[in-house]
């Protein structure tokens, strides 16, 4: 009799699975891109980035106009000529040694366990909680919509004012691939993981699982969502 319970209540929790309505599906879909506005918002206070003192730089190297015009014109000349030869050592130099210095390991890592951490509690830990138990209030177009607003204002003010990657930078990037493909994927999986795990507890909302039959629900969308993936970038 008690496996026979067990079976009947088993069946029940994974029957007649209708999904939710398409304002709810889509409430909960703003989670992902809410979570990563979070992520680079508390990522540009804990880690600024410092702008490359490109003008200092390039003053020593070649100096003034003015040294150069208050001498007289052979001696300017000289100093000109003088100044590109060292300016075009110097870029040779700074150009040969790059790749030594990368390949050594030589050069700082840019994602540190304290990334790491912030990312872990921003984007699992939040999507994790919005698909659990903070489900009912989320999906509320009341809070989802202003709360999505509200960080992409502040992530827009926020990301403008970091600096823009240089030419040099753009060419060191393994791939060209746009960033917004690579957050999607991330996205796509880290919700996919937390939902197949999370499905068979009841903390869970049904509204949220496969549907049976007919209707919508977040697990159809990431079934969608994986499709789309997989066209993109193939």
């Amino acid at each position: 009799p008690g496996y026979d319970a067990l079976r009947t209540e088993k069946l029940a929790f994974v029957s007649n699975l209708s999904g939710a309505p398409l304002s709810d599906v889509l409430g909960v879909s703003l989670l992902l891109p809410s979570v990563e506005m979070l992520y680079q918002i508390v990522d540009h206070v804990c880690f600024p980035t410092a702008a490359p003192a490109e003008t200092a730089a390039s003053a020593r190297t070649t100096g003034t106009p003015a040294d150069v015009d208050s001498r007289p014109s052979h001696e300017a000349d000289a100093t000109t000529r003088q100044r590109t030869v060292t300016s075009s050592a110097t870029t040779s130099q700074t150009s040969a040694s790059a790749p030594a210095s990368a390949s050594s390991g030589g050069s700082k890592p840019r994602y540190t366990w304290q990334q790491w951490t912030l990312d872990f509690f921003t984007k699992m830990i939040a999507i994790l909680l919005g698909v659990t138990v903070l489900y009912d209030t989320w999906k509320q177009p009341t809070v989802c919509v202003p709360v999505f607003l509200a960080l992409y204002a502040v992530a827009w003010f926020v990301c403008r004012r970091r600096s823009r990657p240089t030419a040099s930078d753009a060419d060191s990037m393994p791939t060209r691939r746009p960033g917004f493909i690579s957050f999607f994927r991330a996205m796509v999986m880290i919700s996919t993981c937390i939902c197949i795990l999370a499905v068979d507890f009841r903390v869970f909302s049904r509204d949220l699982a496969k549907t049976e039959t007919f209707g919508v629900s977040l697990m159809d969308y990431g079934v969608g969502a994986f499709v789309l993936l997989i066209g993109m970038v193939s």
